[in-house]
């Protein structure tokens, strides 16, 4: 297992202005490093090489929320959070929005305007990294769920008292789970919870060692029940204490106190 070895200043910090105190940056005894404030990614393979290719990296894109967001959400986005025992009240404490006018998307070479989205954003020291926005519209060839930002490589922890989207250390157990919605219902059930946005533990092996939580959880939705048992190999094989959780319903799915028995 690759082992931390020190803290050093980012290159894409540095280049934004950021990273004053020069420890943004962790650099592990494979060569990797990855950075917790704008998730700069060094691979372990060619370390020379790829250090040298993206000690300068470009700026992250900036994003932006469709300029009518707000918190006015419709009876329908209400009525779907309420499947999941989740109120106005804890939608406003996580800062979820709505938006009518949405946004424009590609689909296999078709425009589209997304209107009547729910918007999950993913915020650091107030920067806007992404967001996730749930279609509430009827268009079939829209996606449930649009994206905007890097959001695979955004650590959005949900925790059991406040979201944190940032480097969390010394903490006992997190749980892994698909989407935001899943990581909202286990903070309520008392629970750390990090959403993966469909992105496979191998390509967040960094991160978590960074996070360094004891032990981590896989808990994916129902049908992926072969691709936990996998996934919590590939934990195991890079030294994590792991355990998987194999369900008959998605996380989010679930009653509170059925939760806290699974978990």
């Amino acid at each position: 297992m690759s082992k931390h070895i020190k803290n050093e200043a980012c290159p894409r910090c540095r280049a934004d202005g950021h990273d004053k105190s020069g420890d943004n940056l962790s650099r592990y005894s494979d060569g990797s490093a990855w950075c917790f404030k704008c998730h700069y990614y060094i691979m372990p393979d060619n370390i020379i090489s790829n250090y040298i290719m993206n000690k300068t990296p470009k700026p992250l894109p900036k994003v932006l929320l469709p300029s009518d967001a707000g918190v006015d959400y419709p009876d329908k986005c209400l009525a779907w959070m309420d499947k999941y025992n989740i109120s106005k009240d804890i939608m406003l404490k996580h800062g979820i929005l709505f938006s009518g006018e949405g946004v424009n998307i590609n689909v296999k070479g078709e425009k589209y305007r997304a209107q009547d989205l729910l918007l999950f954003p993913f915020w650091v020291d107030g920067v806007l990294l992404g967001w996730q926005g749930r279609y509430f519209g009827n268009v079939g060839n829209i996606p449930k769920w649009i994206s905007r930002g890097d959001v695979k490589s955004i650590v959005h922890i949900v925790k059991k008292r406040e979201t944190v989207t940032a480097n969390i250390k010394n903490n006992t157990q997190l749980i892994l789970v698909e989407d935001i919605v899943s990581a909202i219902k286990l903070s309520m059930a008392g629970f750390d919870a990090m959403p993966l946005f469909g992105v496979d533990v191998k390509g967040r092996i960094a991160q978590f060692r960074v996070l360094s939580y004891l032990e981590y959880v896989i808990f994916l939705d129902a049908d992926m029940h072969k691709h936990s048992v996998k996934e919590s190999n590939t934990m195991r094989l890079n030294g994590f204490k792991t355990h998987v959780v194999l369900s008959e319903k998605d996380p989010k799915e679930y009653k509170l106190i059925e939760l806290k028995g699974i978990l």
